[in-house]
């Protein structure tokens, strides 16, 4: 394969309303409108949302709680479909030969999946468990194969096989005994994708600690796969969740060029997939697709524009995390003698929705939805501050969201919190911890 930097179009301008998303990465030989599927993926799409505004949803869902009586119960979310459709638009921006396949370990929700999916009906899906699988087929059942990827180097058997017998044919890997589980267990069908490992040190939660392989082993993988009938159809990296330094895209998009031109020279078959992974964030994404699409238009440009590789993305808090907005229920406060502050205890913490702060390493920032029962989210706010530290439900120490927050509103026993950009990993890792619950409230709007 010979590297040759070709330009790969790029949108001047994006408009939610008159851009038709993914068109850029619809093959019209599958598309869904063609088929007799289109009739089962019309269902799927939502009734449309009565408010247009977080804030007219918030207080709406707060009156109805009073006058359910259930205020305290349970935490809920406000998602805008809108922010669904704002952020697909940003990544065809910058990215529109990047097909995006969504994570769906980083927010299960089965609504937002499916107000996904009427956005785009040609998403793809990244699952790493039967579960997940099972999710995505039950929305879906007529989702076309080729829109699923198994993205999890070590599988159990028994999932391996529920993948293959659903015609779930791609997953990745990094190891030469996955190799030898999938010539095994798969009759041949399940095709993969060696997984490489990056420099993800700068990364909120660098994942290369667990997963990936070396040139050099890959090297050795490659050998395996082709000893034992398995075809490699191209490359995957991922360089962290919340990746921080973009410049670790460049060595890994070399390492996959790399790597194909390892793997074409032996296996004979040309490569026809490279999956970029995730991590990406709605804050920094501009810059760091920059540097994607260089290094990609460098290395690959040419094949890409061809359609000879097609190229992947693992999305998953780039499409969720702006989307959600989380409430919970003051439940109790305490002043502290001579402190000067006043502890603040939700519904919700480190053991549910708010489980982020612990394995995603987020910085939640609290906002004061209602002031001793008023109404005051996105309202001028107070002069005066007051200092608090906020806390979980349960009966552990640790679960602490935070331990000193100055906020302009005084905060009593039934007031509302409320946390933006809480869509990503903090449903889905919520647990039952102390008996409270992690099972939430979900309300849509389109703003």
């Amino acid at each position: 394969m010979t590297s040759m930097k070709t330009s790969i179009p790029v949108s001047e301008s994006v408009s939610s309303v008159d851009m038709e998303i993914g068109s850029s990465w619809t093959d019209s030989n599958t598309s869904i409108s063609s088929t007799n599927s289109y009739e089962a993926m019309v269902k799927v799409i939502q009734t449309k949302p009565r408010f247009h505004s977080i804030k007219d949803a918030i207080h709406n869902k707060i009156l109805n709680l009073r006058a359910e009586g259930r205020v305290d119960e349970r935490s809920f979310y406000i998602c805008d479909i809108g922010e669904i459709r704002r952020q697909l638009n940003l990544w065809k921006s910058e990215l529109p030969f990047i097909k995006p396949y969504y994570a769906v370990k980083c927010n299960p929700n089965e609504e937002f999946i499916k107000n996904m999916i009427s956005i785009e009906p040609e998403m793809g899906f990244d699952c790493a468990s039967l579960a997940e699988i099972e999710t995505i087929l039950r929305i879906n059942g007529f989702i076309n194969r080729d829109n699923l990827i198994y993205a999890n180097p070590i599988k159990p058997i028994s999932q391996l096989r529920y993948a293959n017998n659903n015609d779930v044919n791609l997953t990745t890997i990094d190891s030469i005994e996955e190799v030898e589980k999938i010539a095994n267990f798969t009759d041949g069908k399940m095709k993969v994708l060696i997984r490489i490992q990056t420099d993800d040190s700068s990364a909120t939660c660098p994942l290369s600690v667990k997963f990936g392989a070396n040139l050099q082993y890959s090297e050795k993988i490659v050998e395996k796969c082709i000893q034992l009938g398995v075809q490699i159809r191209g490359v995957a990296f991922h360089v962290g969740s919340g990746f921080k330094d973009s410049n670790t895209l460049v060595k890994a998009v070399d390492d996959s060029y790399k790597l194909i031109e390892i793997i074409e020279k032996n296996q004979g078959n040309k490569c026809d997939i490279i999956d970029v992974g995730g991590g990406f964030s709605k804050e920094s994404f501009k810059e760091s697709a920059k540097i994607l699409r260089q290094e990609m238009e460098f290395k690959f440009g040419k094949s890409i524009s061809n359609g000879e590789i097609k190229v992947i993305s693992e999305l998953g808090r780039f499409l969720s995390a702006s989307c959600f907005t989380l409430v919970s229920n003051v439940i109790g406060t305490r002043e502290e003698i001579g402190g000067g502050k006043t502890r603040v205890y939700l519904n919700d913490g480190l053991y549910g929705n708010l489980n982020c702060i612990l394995y995603d390493h987020q910085e939640v920032e609290p906002i004061v939805i209602t002031s001793n029962g008023e109404y005051v989210y996105q309202e001028s706010k107070s002069n005066d501050k007051k200092l608090y530290s906020i806390w979980g439900p349960t009966c552990d120490g640790l679960d602490c969201i935070s331990k000193r927050v100055e906020l302009n509103y005084d905060i009593k026993c039934g007031d509302f919190i409320g946390f933006e950009n809480c869509g990503a990993y903090t449903n889905a890792a919520a647990t039952k911890f102390n008996g409270f619950t992690n099972e939430f409230d979900y309300e849509f709007i389109e703003s």
